[in-house]
């Protein structure tokens, strides 16, 4: 009697367990992702490049400057959230409504020594937007706080509420 012959391996089913493998690998990296503390993003939004004169803050940063008085505070957000909360003594000017606000603030940001732009946090792509526009318009010596509105508060660095700088 004759030994059977080996099963036949052929190139298509040697795929199909590779790509087999590869599904099964991405389905558990993923999961296993989404279960971390500190998951990765999936996606990466592309950064524009920074303005220039423009520098990224931290938080210890951003509350030198505000004691040192050395920078005006200006909030990208909108109306609703600044009334919400923003840092104390910050101006409002809403990315949104820059052309509405860029005339009645001219004067006020010419007079500034430097600005710090901020948003909702990292995410808020506003911060660097409005200091895209007023880049565009001259404006130079921008700090870019980057963790915002989010990360002043959770500091517990002083704060205000209401539709003026300083509260109502």
């Amino acid at each position: 009697m004759r030994p059977a012959p080996p099963p036949r391996v052929t190139v298509s089913s040697t795929l199909l367990g590779a790509a087999a493998i590869l599904v099964v690998s991405a389905i558990v990296g993923l999961v296993v992702n989404q279960q971390s503390s500190k998951p990765l993003p999936l996606f990466v939004k592309p950064q524009r490049p920074l303005p220039r004169g423009s520098e990224p803050i931290s938080p210890a940063q951003a509350k030198a400057i505000f004691d040192a008085q050395d920078a005006l505070f200006v909030d990208a957000r909108s109306t609703t959230l600044y009334s919400d909360g923003h840092i104390s003594g910050a101006i409002n000017f809403p990315v949104s409504d820059f052309e509405e606000y860029y005339p009645r603030l001219f004067d006020t940001l010419r007079r500034a020594r430097a600005l710090v732009i901020y948003c909702d946090g990292p995410d808020c792509g506003e911060t660097q937007k409005l200091a895209q526009l007023l880049g565009e318009k001259g404006f130079k010596d921008f700090y870019l706080f980057f963790e915002g509105w989010p990360g002043w508060r959770e500091a517990g660095y002083p704060a205000a509420q209401g539709a003026r700088p300083d509260g109502d």
